[in-house]
């Protein structure tokens, strides 16, 4: 997806970055009205694009630490967003904040090891 640049909230400070639209939302809401009528060759288009996205990120030593359907949009194709929690994988924060969403959070992380790659898997 193209990024055109980050805005901040002058009544938050929060910070959001501007960038295409996702007519077809996230992936939850998209698979929940599109799922019959998708081709298994669609649905695996759609895995192979994540899969893509998630090893470029792994590549450059990060961890998404908040990755699920809610993070993945659908514009004509799968794209992970969200990078909010990301952060570099070669850390071990002592006293780190659990932060996700918790049906989607590895059982390790839960239990207070560090989030590795593993833990987006």
């Amino acid at each position: 997806m193209k990024y055109y640049g980050i805005t901040k909230n002058p009544a938050t400070n929060e910070y959001s970055i501007v960038m295409t639209y996702a007519k077809d939302g996230d992936l939850r809401k998209y698979m929940n009205s599109n799922y019959e009528a998708l081709t298994w060759e669609q649905k695996l288009e759609h895995l192979t694009n994540i899969l893509v996205d998630l090893k470029k990120i792994h590549k450059e030593e990060f961890v998404h630490r908040d990755f699920h359907p809610g993070n993945i949009l659908i514009k004509t194709s799968a794209f992970i967003a969200d990078f909010g929690l990301t952060g570099p994988a070669d850390i071990e924060k002592t006293n780190q904040k659990i932060c996700g969403v918790l049906p989607y959070m590895s059982p390790e992380v839960l239990n207070g090891k560090p989030y590795t790659k593993a833990a987006d898997i």
